[in-house]
């Protein structure tokens, strides 16, 4: 496993909007101003050539960068772009979470994940869920996406 500072950063820099695409559904991050995000690939560098599952992407979204304030805390948005397998996603990010939550110290987590065909988020028992929810110390939001608006989520922050 590499560190999370270790691994190319996929996308960086000062835009209104961050899209993160895996088999044809993409997460959207974006906002009426520009902000400073750094686009880490948990799946291909972080755990690449690891048996353990874990999530696709960590958004890190700092608060501050050099000179600029941006938000009032910084935010880490851990991504799994799923079909319909919930259950399994909510292991991949407990994976991914448990595994680099102590390299990104004083960012506020957020789970997410974004999912299609039958997805119906009915986890009750789910052990992963509740280990995420205890990591994070909130619950993981679940997206269902559309054919019809192209697979795509799009959050405002």
């Amino acid at each position: 496993m590499k560190s999370v500072n270790d691994c190319k950063i996929e996308e960086s820099g000062f835009k209104s909007k961050f899209n993160v695409t895996e088999n044809g559904k993409t997460f959207c991050l974006e906002s009426n101003k520009n902000f400073y995000c750094n686009v880490v690939s948990i799946d291909k560098c972080v755990f690449d050539k690891s048996d353990l599952r874990r999530c696709d992407y960590l958004l890190l979204i700092p608060s501050k960068h050099e000179t600029v304030k941006q938000f009032a805390t910084s935010k880490a948005i851990y991504v799994e772009l799923k079909g319909d397998d919930v259950k399994s996603a909510c292991e991949q990010l407990y994976n991914a979470i448990d595994k680099t939550k102590a390299q990104i110290l004083n960012f506020e987590i957020e789970a997410k994940v974004i999912g299609t065909k039958n997805f119906h988020p009915n986890l009750q028992g789910n052990e992963y869920l509740r280990k995420v929810k205890k990591l994070i110390g909130k619950e993981i939001d679940f997206h269902k996406v559309h054919k019809a608006n192209r697979f795509t989520h799009i959050e405002t922050i």
